[in-house]
């Protein structure tokens, strides 16, 4: 009784605490985010994907202190400056899903419109302390479809802004503008291979290849840094149609996919040709002479036949008067089966 009793006070200290844990990749608004979560990519303030529009300051952590925990570097506009409401930031992203991540500050601006593909959010940098805080999640946008999207980032309110970092999801990345999409990607099959092949990009120092089983995607990554303007995706199924996108990368970043495109790959037609010898269950064997395709074709009856079952034999040697001869054999009649391949003389 006393265990018990011990138990059930360990678990009455412990109840608080239950479920009041952070939850692992559930960052929400408001919440300091100093790296991405699982799933995510961070994009720094000084990546050349974004174009800086009016006049802008710029902290670096070798010029600051350490009280200013951006990363690497912060853009930013004082609240005092006259032509604050004319700054604004342009970008492109591939993915879903954007976050922003920046410094919050009591003198920051309390609207900033964020325009995706012409539909515009916001989101408050002003908060009620005169001591900036950074790296803190401001805005996040979820449901979009996947593709490229064009992002223009602006105030509204006069105030002081930061631009700190992005963060993207996954499927997804942030464009460069300094580097142009391959053109004119096409798919060739070979047995369980396709074979891409594009046009070169100046300037590029590699090129991204992406696949899906989807039109249109997302893409997973399938190879990186690939020199050159063809790549074989060895190991294919067959039967299954797969999709690629080929994307130009140097050292400012990455383009924007190429056109898609697709291949097939099926399964070679079987060659040779076969004995095949029925047990039947009277005592009596049949044999037949049969390609590789008519054996195929009465192996995957047998998978699916039921005893009434019946299986036509086409039989092209000793017609006589007759157009055409045939035989059926009744699955339930068969006991067993002998199969005796080989190649044909040339």
């Amino acid at each position: 009784m006393k265990k018990v009793l011990l138990m059930l006070f360990a678990l009455a200290l412990l109840i608080p605490f239950i479920g009041t844990q952070k939850k692992v990749d559930a960052a929400t608004l408001g919440q300091q985010l100093t790296a991405p979560e699982a799933g995510w990519t961070r994009y720094d303030d000084l990546n050349p994907g974004f174009k800086y529009n009016g006049t802008w300051r710029v902290d670096s952590a070798s010029s600051t202190s350490t009280t200013k925990p951006f990363l690497n570097a912060e853009h930013w506009v004082f609240s005092g400056d006259t032509n604050g409401l004319n700054t604004s930031i342009d970008f492109e992203f591939v993915g879903k899903s954007l976050r922003i991540v920046t410094s919050i500050n009591n003198v920051d601006s309390s609207n900033i419109v964020v325009t995706i593909d012409g539909n515009n959010y916001s989101y408050n940098a002003k908060s009620s302390s005169s001591t900036a805080v950074y790296q803190i999640l401001v805005f996040e946008k979820n449901d979009l479809a996947f593709g490229l999207h064009t992002v223009h980032v602006q105030p509204t309110i006069s105030g002081q802004w930061g631009w700190d970092a992005i963060d993207i999801d996954n499927t997804g990345y942030l464009v460069s503008s300094n580097v142009e999409a391959p053109l004119d990607l096409q798919a060739a099959v070979e047995n369980d291979s396709v074979v891409l092949n594009w046009s070169s990009v100046t300037g590029a120092s590699g090129y991204n290849i992406k696949r899906s089983t989807s039109s249109g995607g997302p893409y997973s990554t399938i190879a990186s840094g690939v020199t050159g303007t063809t790549y074989t995706d060895n190991g294919l199924t067959y039967g299954t149609t797969y999709y690629y996108v080929v994307t130009a990368v140097n050292a400012s970043g990455e383009s924007v996919s190429s056109n898609e495109a697709s291949g097939t790959p099926i399964a070679p037609a079987p060659s040779g040709r076969a004995i095949l010898t029925l047990h039947l269950s009277d005592g009596n064997e049949k044999e037949y002479d049969l390609s590789a395709n008519e054996l195929t074709n009465f192996l995957d009856w047998t998978e699916t036949a039921t005893q009434s079952s019946k299986y036509k034999f086409v039989k092209t040697w000793n017609k006589g008067p007759f157009k055409a001869r045939a035989e059926y054999i009744v699955y339930g009649k068969i006991v067993n089966f002998d199969v005796d391949e080989y190649e044909p003389e040339q």
